[in-house]
């Protein structure tokens, strides 16, 4: 009983020995498994280096073999160091992507570089109310800027410039600059345009004996407008959508998918417009209506929106998009403050608009390089008692680049990071 004892302490001992990639070695025989059962004693008693040494010696060569290397009895020293958990901020970014690649293929790269041309087209509906609820209307555009330029990319930011190819002596009256921000999850969008008499007549109607046709191309320059808007969205879908994938081609849409969506807009506008500088045809006769003389304004709006977005993808790396997110707003002019009081009710209400944000796109990505069209509008409405606007921006993009610089979880070994 006291040798089978010994024994089974020889064989916990043996399981326990560290391996010969540790510099250690494991003995077979009974009388060898002994020994080193002796060994172990000693070492418990303060003896362990010299009797170590001395008890190898005596042992036979065959009974003396490196430990097996068993992965299921040895432990993996590197599974029991915890890695280190990621800041917030890496986290927070992190989370900007996070997609599920069944549907959405991650952005490989960190870096994009793209040739676009952007139309830029703007028009301005005033129209006027007399009291017989009669209608006139006055159609203004600057005109149609053709511009070209550099755009660089950073993952789900695009920045860049654009110049005015097409009528560079217009350049000085007219000042536009956009920024958007496209992730997973979160979408950012930042306008702003100013103009300074740069207009053309579009059409005009309610003015009885004018030629409609004659006007149409005279050029205009009572008109001054200024616009800011900022806007910012949450994408609900984020996992299976990817706007992105449509305007900032950072990843690929694999599979079509929708989302809705919920943001908050903040807008500035002011407009001045000078009916004296209006053709004599438009004013004579007292034919132009009390609506536009002192026709200004100069508010701010705050506004909260939803919508809904549709990512199609009709052939592989193929993608067309299109979506509209309306905003309810409240306006108030330069100067006025926001009151609760039962008094003012009805003006609170009057205060409230609705604006719209559509886009639409068609796109031609295969990960790496990328082409594709774009169409962003920005539709601004105003009333104020006998006059009001519609305002509408419209941005058409066309676009070709390249992605690069291969981010380091996506590179293979020995493959080049560009």
């Amino acid at each position: 009983m006291r040798k089978l004892l010994v024994h089974i302490a020889i064989l916990f001992l043996a399981v326990q020995m560290p391996c010969a990639a540790h510099g250690a070695w494991c003995v077979t025989t009974g009388e060898a498994q002994t020994a080193m059962l002796q060994t172990q004693t000693a070492t418990r008693q303060g003896h362990q280096t010299k009797v170590l040494r001395d008890t190898l010696d005596t042992l036979p060569a065959d009974t003396i073999v490196p430990c097996a290397t068993d992965s299921l009895a040895q432990p993996d020293y590197a599974d029991t160091i915890k890695a280190k958990r990621p800041g917030f901020f890496a986290r927070l970014i992190a989370s900007f992507d996070d997609t599920d690649s069944a549907y959405v293929e991650p952005n490989f790269y960190n870096y994009a570089f793209m040739l676009q041309n952007t139309n830029f087209y703007q028009s301005y509906n005033l129209r006027a109310i007399n009291d017989a609820h009669e209608v006139q209307r006055i159609s203004l555009s600057p005109a149609t800027t053709f511009r070209l330029g550099p755009y660089f990319g950073w993952r789900w930011l695009f920045l860049g410039y654009t110049f005015d190819v097409a009528r560079p002596q217009h350049a000085g009256k007219s000042v536009q600059f956009n920024l958007s921000l496209y992730s997973a999850r979160i979408g950012a969008d930042l306008v702003y345009v100013k103009n300074t008499g740069n207009f053309y007549f579009n059409d005009i109607d309610g003015f009885e004996g004018v030629n409609r046709n004659a006007l149409r191309g005279t050029s205009f320059g009572g008109l001054s407008t200024y616009n800011l808007s900022v806007n910012l969205y949450y994408v609900f879908n984020h996992r299976h959508f990817s706007y992105p994938a449509a305007y900032s081609q950072s990843t690929v849409q694999r599979r079509s998918a929708g989302s809705f969506l919920l943001g908050l807009r903040y807008d500035q506008s002011r407009c001045d417009f000078n009916y004296n500088d209006l053709p004599t045809v438009l004013t004579d006769d007292e034919r132009l209506f009390d609506g536009f003389k002192g026709a200004a304004y100069d508010h701010r709006n705050y506004s909260v929106s939803f919508g809904y977005a549709y990512n199609w993808t009709p052939l592989r790396n193929l993608l067309v998009s299109a979506s509209v997110m309306p905003s309810l707003g409240y306006r108030l002019q330069r100067g006025e403050h926001f009151e609760l009081d039962r008094q003012r009710v009805w003006t609170n209400v009057k205060n409230l608009n609705i604006d719209f944000i559509n886009r639409a796109a068609v796109v031609w990505n295969n990960g790496r390089l990328f082409v594709g069209t774009s169409v962003v509008n920005y539709l601004y409405n105003y009333r104020s008692g006998k006059f009001g606007v519609t305002n509408a921006l419209t941005y058409f993009n066309i676009y070709a680049g390249i992605n690069f610089l291969r981010r380091k979880e996506y590179r293979t070994a020995g493959q080049s990071k560009w």
